[in-house]
């Protein structure tokens, strides 16, 4: 592996690292450092596309970049995940919570009756 492949698989551990405790200062600093990282892989897929035959190393690299990849998008999708449901539990302290698990909207139909 080259020092620049090195380089990546080890900003992509510190990301996988961050995403471990999911707030939002973490998750901020995980996605700037994946924009920056966004580059660097497609510098290095033009490098790879260019070369003529597959040499082990960059299958070896290329297996533990997915493999990062991989743990990296599934830490965000939890994180989605979980802040998407504590939206919901905080939506629900201004709204009616219903038995099929849907809130029910803060605008309600409101009637006016007037008696002559």
């Amino acid at each position: 592996m080259e020092p620049g492949e090195i380089k990546m698989l080890t900003e992509l551990q510190g990301i996988r690292r961050l995403l471990d405790a999911p707030n939002t200062a973490n998750i901020r600093a995980a996605s700037e450092g994946l924009q920056t990282l966004a580059l660097s892989i497609e510098t290095l897929s033009g490098r790879l596309f260019a070369q003529n035959g597959t040499v082990q190393d960059n299958a070896d690299f290329l297996t533990r970049l997915r493999a990062e990849l991989s743990s990296i998008c599934a830490l965000l999708q939890n994180a989605s995940a979980y802040f998407n449901r504590l939206g919901i539990l905080r939506a629900s302290q201004f709204g009616a919570y219903e038995r099929t698990g849907e809130f029910r909207s803060l605008d309600s139909p409101r009637r006016v009756s007037v008696q002559l």
